[in-house]
């Protein structure tokens, strides 16, 4: 019998960046990966940091506020375009990110919620159902140890997902698809973050109901 097959997407990060990836999961377990890069809006020019007590805005008039909904199209129009294909249809069986935990500064929590919504609203619009992975489940089925400070822990995730895809070290993400797509290094969090993501819905065993016979 034919291996049943899921065609996964999985997002991380905000309104300034968000990772993507693409890949298709056999019922064993098996990740093959198909794409994996990077979404980014620009803060406008016209904007700036508000004073305590006064408006945000800038010598455009463009209020923070108004720039971030700008953004939020932009990355709408982004995050459909991965998700659905040339025929208008479903490029995932599937889409997985993590749970949403507040960030310290309410402004960037503000922006990852507005990155996530858009998510789930083509999600909702698409059809594709949306498995969430907590920061703890990721960091537990990565084998990456708790209480790392963020760089040791950014950098342990790299090296899992790395040896998750090619078992035998003979390549890593970064080198196959991030360099040569020019993304900055400091970037390459998303997309690593997005497959770590992936991974642990396939080790928690969150596709399995998803997984439609390959024909």
């Amino acid at each position: 019998m034919t291996p049943r097959v899921a065609r996964v997407v999985a997002f991380d990060g905000g309104l300034a960046n968000m990772g993507a990836v693409l890949a298709h999961v056999t019922e064993r377990g098996t990740v093959l990966l198909d794409a994996a890069v990077l979404f980014s809006t620009e803060k406008g020019g016209g904007t700036a940091k508000r004073a305590p007590g006064a408006k945000a805005s800038g010598a455009t008039g463009i209020t923070a506020s108004a720039d971030n909904r700008r953004r939020t199209r932009e990355m709408s129009a982004m995050v459909r375009d991965f998700l659905r294909g040339s025929d208008g249809q479903p490029r995932a069986d599937i889409v997985v990110v993590e749970a949403f935990s507040r960030p310290p500064h309410p402004s960037a929590g503000a922006k990852l919620a507005m990155a996530l919504a858009v998510v789930e609203a083509w999600c909702g619009e698409l059809g594709i159902p949306t498995a969430e992975v907590s920061p703890q489940s990721i960091k537990a089925a990565l084998g990456v140890e708790r209480g790392l400070d963020k760089k040791a822990s950014k950098a342990a995730v790299r090296s899992a997902v790395d040896l998750l895809l090619w078992p035998d070290g003979e390549d890593t993400l970064a080198a196959r698809y991030l360099l040569p797509a020019g993304i900055p290094a400091g970037n390459h969090e998303h997309p690593y973050d997005a497959l770590a993501a992936l991974f642990t819905a396939v080790e928690k065993d969150r596709l399995r109901a998803v997984l439609p016979m390959a024909t």
